[in-house]
C-alpha cells in the first residue's frame, strides 16, 4: 500500500511533537500530582514522627501496651497507622509505591507500625489525578495531530502551489505566475527553479506571439511593397501589348519604367533575403577584422555605385574588432547608403575611433534630419517617414542595421537627427 508524502510527513511531525509534548505533559502531571499529594506526604511524615516519639517515650512498655499507645495517636483522615506482628524473614522487603506514596515503617520490640495513606479517603484525589492524566494524554494527541497537520501543510505549500501552477500550464494557461517561498531550503530551491522556468516559458510564449505578430505584419508589408511594382509592371505589359509597334518613344518609356520597377523588386527581395538571414538563429561567424580596411572598401564600392556622392572617411587610429564580416557590411552599408540617399546630396562623413575600450563608427550627413515623432520608429520594418515616398526604398535598411549589430554583439544609436546634423553611431567589441 502506497502512503502519500503528506501522510508520512504528518506522522513524522506528529511523533516528534508527541514526544516533545509528552515530556512537557509528564512534567506538568508530576507538578500537579506533587501539589495534590504533598499534604498527604507531610501528614505521613508527621504521623511517623509521632510514632517514633511514642516509642521513645515508653522504652519499657510491652508489645501490646506499645501497640495500644501507638493506635491512640491522633492522625488526619488522609493517613492510617497499622500495627503488625514481626514479619517472617521471607516476607520482609520493599513495600510498593502508589503515586509516590510509600508506606513508612517504624519498628518496635513488639512488632512494627506502618504509616500509610488512607486510600478510600483519597479516592477523589486519585480520580482527579487520573482525569488529569487522561486529559493530558488526549490533549497531547490532539495537539500533536493539529500541529503536525499545520506544519505539514505549511511545509508542502510550495510543492502544492508548484503542482497547481503546473496543472494550470498543462491546461493551456501560460500566463506568468510566481510562487513565493521565504525559506532557503530544498522547497525554496524548488520554487526558485520553478519561477525561473515559468518565467522562461512565459517569455518564450510572449516571444512566440511577438514573432507571429511580426511575421504577420512582415508578410502584409512585404505583400504591399511588392504589389505596387508588380501592378505597375503588369499595367505596362498590357500597354506594350496595345501599343503601336512603330511607337519607339513609347516603347522606350515603357521599358525604362519596367526596368526601374524590376530593380525596385530586386532590391526589396535582396533586403528581405538579408533580413531573413539575420533573423535566423545561426551562430555568427565572428573573427578579428581590421575595421578601417572593411569600411574603406565599402566606401569605395558605394562611391563607385553612386558617382555623385561625396563620402569622406576619417580613421583616428587603426582598430581591430571581433565581429561577423557580413554583419558589419550589412550595418555600415545600409547606414551609408541611407545617408547618401536621404541626405539631399550633402557630404557624408564616416569616422572610426575608440573610446573606453570600445570601437565606434559614426556616419554623419547634413541632410534634412528626421522629424521627432518618427525617431522612435526608424528601426521598425517597412517604416518610411513622411516625405520619403518619392525616394526609392523598402523601409528595411535600418531594421537590417539593428539586427546585424545585435548579431555582432554591438549597438546602434541615433546620436542626432536635427536638420543639417544627422548622426548614427555604431559600437563594436575590440579584439
Amino acid at each position: 500500500m502506497k502512503i502519500s508524502l503528506r501522510t508520512r510527513l504528518t506522522c513524522a511531525y506528529g511523533l516528534m511533537i508527541f514526544l516533545f509534548l509528552g515530556f512537557l505533559g509528564s512534567v506538568l502531571v508530576h507538578l500537579c500530582m506533587d501539589a495534590l499529594l504533598h499534604p498527604v506526604r507531610d501528614a505521613m511524615d508527621a504521623g511517623a514522627l509521632r510514632v517514633r516519639e511514642a516509642i521513645a517515650s515508653s522504652p519499657l512498655a510491652t508489645g501490646p501496651q506499645m501497640s495500644h499507645k501507638i493506635l491512640q495517636i491522633k492522625t488526619p483522615q488522609t493517613i492510617r497507622i497499622l500495627i503488625y506482628p514481626p514479619t517472617p524473614p521471607e516476607l520482609q522487603g520493599p513495600w510498593p509505591i502508589f503515586l509516590g506514596l510509600r508506606r513508612i515503617r517504624v519498628p518496635f520490640h513488639g512488632g512494627f507500625a506502618d504509616v500509610i495513606a488512607n486510600f478510600p479517603v483519597l479516592l477523589p484525589v486519585f480520580q482527579e489525578l487520573i482525569g488529569l492524566i487522561v486529559a493530558v494524554i488526549f490533549s497531547i494527541i490532539g495537539m500533536s495531530w493539529l500541529f503536525a497537520t499545520m506544519l505539514t501543510r505549511e511545509t508542502l505549500r510550495p510543492l502544492l502551489l508548484v503542482t497547481q501552477e503546473l496543472r494550470r500550464f498543462a491546461s493551456g494557461d501560460f500566463t506568468p505566475g510566481t510562487v513565493t517561498h521565504l525559506n532557503q531550503d530544498e522547497f525554496g530551491e524548488l520554487t526558485s527553479a520553478y519561477n525561473a522556468a515559468a518565467e522562461q516559458v512565459a517569455s518564450a510564449f510572449e516571444e512566440q506571439i511577438r514573432v507571429e505578430e511580426q511575421m504577420k505584419r512582415f508578410v502584409a508589408d512585404a505583400s504591399h511593397e511588392l504589389r505596387t511594382p508588380l501592378t505597375v509592371i503588369t499595367g505596362y505589359i498590357d500597354i506594350i501589348k496595345r501599343m503601336d509597334v512603330h511607337d519607339a518613344a513609347g516603347h522606350e518609356r515603357a521599358f525604362r519604367t519596367l526596368h526601374v520597377e524590376t530593380r525596385r523588386i530586386r532590391l526589396l527581395v535582396d533586403r528581405l533575403v538579408a533580413l531573413a538571414r539575420l533573423e535566423r538563429n545561426d551562430v555568427a561567424h565572428r573573427e578579428v577584422l581590421q575595421l578601417g580596411n572593411v569600411i574603406n572598401d565599402l566606401v569605395l564600392e558605394i562611391m563607385a555605385a553612386h558617382s555623385e556622392s561625396h563620402i569622406t572617411l576619417n580613421i583616428e587610429e587603426e582598430t581591430s574588432i571581433i565581429a561577423d564580416l557580413a554583419d558589419v557590411y550589412d550595418a555600415v552599408r545600409n547606414l551609408i547608403e541611407n545617408a547618401v540617399k536621404y541626405g539631399e546630396n550633402s557630404p557624408v562623413c564616416v569616422t572610426i575611433f575608440q573610446r573606453d575600450g570600445t570601437a565606434y563608427v559614426r556616419i554623419a550627413d547634413a541632410g534634412p534630419g528626421i522629424p521627432a515623432h518618427e525617431r522612435e520608429h526608424i528601426f521598425e520594418r517597412f517604416f518610411r517617414g513622411e516625405g520619403r515616398a518619392n525616394i526609392a526604398g523598402s523601409g528595411l535598411g535600418l531594421s537590417i542595421v539593428a539586427r546585424a549589430m545585435q548579431r555582432s554583439q554591438g549597438t546602434v544609436v541615433l546620436e542626432s537627427a536635427e536638420r543639417g546634423d544627422t548622426r548614427f553611431l555604431l559600437s563594436f567589441r575590440l579584439a
